[in-house]
């Protein structure tokens, strides 16, 4: 998405992103430990998907458990980095700014089980593939990554195209504002060509008017000789 949006904007987006992320995990969270508190599974797709409510300490497949402070830290500067980007970029593209509030909003999510409870509510399974059981709260962190890649990804391509359209007239007058002696040498150079032009102009039309003049002069010549000679065979 090519639109751009100022701080103020960027800010909200980001925010109501994150919330909508808060809000659906702990919803999800608070319904699944009361529907399979005691140990049951729901299945949702037969053979793909069901729901199976474990309690997480650590990370993916159990690593770095008891790392409470370690995670809350985490999420902390994730937040604080993503409130430095908005204050001192000027200018945010769409999809960015949709893959901060899903990674705040996931970082939020599960930091809140850990403060709260010192380990995270997990319950969606994939029976197809061998994959550790996750949350609203992980799938917004995956989805913010992706769409994060994909605005790298496809920024990067559209600033390396060269652009072929011919400069505009602000572009030139912004370029002869930075270069004002250019500016000078070609004024001077086309008042001294518009000068040239004007001396020559007025030159052909005196020779033009002296050539008129001469004109009638050589016609009374004509015509006197004329009468002489009428003189002449008379007498």
């Amino acid at each position: 998405m090519r639109r751009r949006h100022s701080p103020l904007i960027a800010a909200a987006v980001v925010t109501l992103a994150a919330l909508m992320v808060i809000v659906l995990d702990r919803l999800t969270k608070t319904l699944v430990v009361a529907q399979l508190g005691d140990g049951s599974t729901q299945s949702v797709i037969p053979g793909i998907l069901d729901f199976t409510l474990v309690y997480n300490r650590g990370a993916a497949w159990g690593i770095f458990e008891g790392g409470r402070l370690f995670f809350l830290a985490t999420a902390a500067l994730a937040v604080l980095a993503v409130v430095i980007y908005i204050v001192v970029t000027k200018r945010h593209a769409t999809l960015i700014l949709l893959a901060l509030g899903l990674l705040v909003g996931g970082a939020v999510g599960n930091a809140i089980d850990r403060a709260l409870f010192g380990e995270v509510v997990d319950f969606v399974r994939l029976l197809f593939v061998r994959f550790p059981l996750f949350n609203v709260a992980d799938s917004a962190i995956t989805v913010g990554t992706v769409f994060l890649f994909i605005h790298i990804l496809f920024s990067g391509r559209t600033s390396a195209e060269p652009t072929s359209e011919p400069v505009s007239d602000s572009v030139a007058e912004q370029h002869s504002a930075h270069n004002p002696e250019q500016h000078t040498e070609q004024d001077t150079a086309q008042d001294t060509e518009q000068d040239t032009e004007q001396i020559g102009e007025r030159g052909a039309q005196q020779e033009g008017d002296s050539r008129l003049d001469a004109i009638p002069e050589q016609a009374l010549e004509r015509d006197s000789g004329h009468q002489d000679a009428s003189e002449n065979l008379a007498s």
